[in-house]
């Protein structure tokens, strides 16, 4: 077999993020190779297919993997398993186009172990924006393969007492836990979200009376498949966001992507509104317009979830929500992929609860159905 791999010598010293691109297009490789030219990015190698990738890999650190998820001889879906099998920690972000069955296969590529997915730019999208949210991610899941290897060398009881001293030396504190039910559970997240939320919601079918309804930084396409995904993993009626659609009690509503969603109230009817107006945070759907409105209709009625995600979306709509009398809960910093949305929200000392991933389903569970009232 005819090897499209090179290879770039790099010391393991080195701090730089250690990357390997794999995609049957020319044309696309040497398109990343230019994006990702930055001095704290190295490329280490590239790939036609799967197959190609995973032999490289064996003989070589590597932190991130771009991976195409449509090419020959191995597609993504296939070398996913097998990559993660020679080096669990290493983080493979997906590449994809912009269609419906992309959509349905980077879930399923979510699910078997990727870290994240990228959609590959159209020819209108401008480079630099492209450039420069690429570069973020990888910087970032460069970074979570260091941690994930220095945690995997540590003991047990060391990690207790580093997470104690951090406890203690905190400068955030926490507000009152909710003494009544809430009427609605508001989820905001991004980067890492969409694992995140398959973790908190699964198998929740009759465990909760409240709509949820959900805003993921996602772009369209990407939100209807995550709708049907979502629903199989929870049991519960999911559906992508439309406007003047009524919320009923146990399903869960997902924002659309490129509209805002907030909820509206109208002759005694609540339902969603979907609106066009200018992204915030640089995002749309954003979180903070959905905290909002909740905190407008709902008042001390709402529980707010942050989980994991870049940048602060949430924050602003999270001041609203706890000015009115509703709580916050986040994830915490060690089991995000990016304590960015839920670190805002926490230094800010806006939430009743910051707990670890795999605990929010029974926090939720306690506050949301654990009052009389």
């Amino acid at each position: 077999m005819t090897s499209a791999v090179f290879t770039t010598t790099t010391s393991s010293h080195n701090t730089p993020a250690r990357v390997m691109i794999v995609d049957d297009s020319k044309t696309m490789r040497h398109f990343l190779n230019r994006a990702l030219s930055d001095p704290n990015v190295v490329i280490v190698g590239e790939a036609c297919n799967g197959c190609e990738a995973v032999d490289f890999l064996r003989d070589h650190e590597i932190d991130v993997i771009i991976l195409d998820i449509l090419m020959p001889i191995m597609d993504g879906v296939e070398a996913i398993p097998k990559l993660i099998s020679i080096d669990p920690n290493v983080q493979i972000i997906i590449a994809s186009t912009l269609t419906t069955r992309n959509a349905e296969i980077s879930f399923r590529c979510l699910d078997a172990g990727a870290a994240d997915y990228l959609l590959k730019p159209s020819m209108e999208e401008n480079f630099l924006d492209f450039r420069d949210s690429l570069l973020k991610k990888v910087k970032i899941f460069a970074q979570n393969k260091k941690i994930k290897q220095s945690v995997a060398t540590k003991k047990a009881e060391s990690l207790y007492a580093a997470r104690t001293q951090a406890v203690a030396e905190r400068k955030w504190s926490l507000r009152p836990e909710p003494k009544i039910k809430p009427y609605i559970l508001a989820f905001g997240c991004s980067t890492g979200g969409p694992q995140a939320l398959m973790t908190v919601l699964k198998d929740i079918k009759g465990m909760f009376d409240q709509p949820i309804i959900v805003t993921q930084h996602m772009p369209p396409t990407f939100t209807t498949a995550f709708a049907e995904h979502l629903e199989k993993a929870t049991g519960c009626p999911t559906f992508e966001g439309k406007d003047g659609m009524p919320l009923d009690r146990g399903s869960i509503y997902i924002a659309p992507g490129d509209f805002h969603m907030v909820v509206a109230k109208e002759s005694h009817k609540i339902f969603l509104k979907l609106l066009k107006t200018p992204p915030e945070n640089f995002c749309r759907p954003a979180v903070d317009p959905m905290f909002r409105s909740v905190a407008e209709l709902y008042r001390d009625r709402v529980l707010g979830i942050i989980l994991t995600g870049i940048g602060q979306d949430g924050l602003s709509g999270a001041q609203e929500i706890v000015k009115n009398g509703g709580h916050i809960i986040a994830q915490d910093e060690e089991t995000s992929v990016v304590w960015g949305m839920p670190g805002a929200v926490t230094t800010a000392s806006l939430c009743s609860a910051v707990e670890p991933l795999d605990k929010i389903q029974s926090l939720l569970k306690k506050y949301a159905t654990g009052f009389g009232q």
